[in-house]
């Protein structure tokens, strides 16, 4: 005896396999675009907090010693000044958390005034990010378009 077979039915069944590992291969090319675009400042905020609440000795930063020159003419303003993540948004209300999750250490920070000008002054910041790829992910995440 024949049985004969519905070709509606095995349409159907071969349109639904191929949704499905249509559907699967766009996840994996999800998955696969979100690896190569990884962004260190999206780590969980837990873990940044641990790190920035470790008691060690960082080394004293001086200007004056530092990487940073300064043209002729800039004296220091005021003191320098130090923060960490319990008081970073103390400096930088409103962007500290992004800081934070990307392994902020310590914020240096000193105003200078120029005394050939009148009523002209800076502030230089000397950020401790722990690499190179948390500064840079910091920096990805506030770059301007422009």
């Amino acid at each position: 005896m024949s049985r004969k077979v519905n070709t509606n039915t095995g349409q159907k069944q071969t349109f639904i396999s191929i949704a499905i590992l249509g559907v699967l291969a766009v996840i994996a090319g999800g998955i696969v675009f979100v690896q190569f675009n990884y962004n260190p400042a999206l780590k969980p905020v837990s873990s940044a907090l641990t790190v920035g609440h470790q008691k060690e000795k960082t080394p004293a930063v001086s200007f004056e010693n530092s990487l940073i020159s300064f043209p002729p003419g800039q004296t220091p303003l005021g003191a320098l000044e130090t923060f960490d993540a319990a008081n970073l948004s103390d400096k930088i209300d409103g962007k500290a958390e992004l800081y934070l999750t990307a392994g902020f250490n310590r914020l240096y920070s000193q105003r200078f005034e120029d005394k050939t000008v009148n009523n002209v002054w800076m502030e230089a910041f000397i950020y401790d990010m722990q690499s190179n790829q948390n500064a840079f992910s910091v920096f990805s995440a506030q770059r301007r378009e422009d």
